[in-house]
Formats: C-alpha cells, structure tokens, sequence
C-alpha cells in the first residue's frame, strides 16, 4: 500500500491504506472490433481473479454480458473460416461464461442484491457494470 501512495493525495484513498493491496488497475488499447474478444480472453486467462468491468450504459452491459455467453466470439486475427465446423474448438469450456454477472440501474433492486451476491461467492469471473 506504501508504494500505491507514493504518488498519491494525502487525502485518497491509498494514502490512507483503504484499498486492498491485492487490487491492480489494467486496461489494454486494442481496435473496437476486437475488444469484445480481448475481454472474452483476458476472463479466460484469468480464471481466479474477480474482475470487474465498467460500461458507459446499462444498453452496453447488458449486450456484452450476452455476448459472452459460451460459444462468444472467434479470435479476430484468426485465419479459420467462421463457417468451418470445429474452428473454434474447445473455447467454450475455456470460457467462464457462466461466471460472467450484468449489474445496472435500470435492474430491480432484487435482481442488483442477487447479482451482486453471486458474484460476491464465486473464486473468480466477470461483473460487468455501469455507474447508473
């Protein structure tokens, strides 16, 4: 937490040591056709990490959430057809799919506590959210 601080505030959070030393902030810059694979991806390599993911809309979590759903999207620099049965072999059970969770606003309050518990007792997947 020290080496967190170094540079920040004295009043911020990681001055006074309220963050878990364990939280790290990444992102990664890539061409907006290939984001949705690279979200796929980075959930798939990082099976016992809980991530959490911010979307400007509840339109925008709602559509990826679904889209990571098993049988998500292909490598986009592959060269296999997406027609060619078998192309994307074995990426479904690579996939924590079912350990992605959507979480918004325009949710009931009921739906928001049981997705925020669900992701609350998983080891590791997604919660895919936005501020509203």
């Amino acid at each position: 937490a020290a080496a967190a601080a170094a540079g920040a505030p004295p009043t911020s959070a990681a001055a006074r040591g309220k963050l878990p030393a364990q939280l790290k902030l990444l992102y990664q810059i890539c061409h907006v056709d290939e984001r949705l694979w690279h979200l796929r991806e980075f959930l798939r390599t990082h099976p016992g990490c809980k991530v959490i993911v911010y979307f400007l809309t509840c339109a925008c979590v709602d559509y990826f959430t679904t889209a990571l759903e098993r049988g998500g999207p292909a490598n986009p620099n592959s060269q296999v057809k997406a027609t060619d049965k078998g192309a994307d072999k074995g990426a479904d059970k690579d996939m924590a799919a079912d350990n992605v969770v959507a979480l918004h606003g325009k949710m009931k309050q009921s739906q928001r506590e049981a997705a925020l518990a669900d992701f609350a007792r998983v080891t590791g997947g997604g919660l895919l959210c936005s501020h509203g």
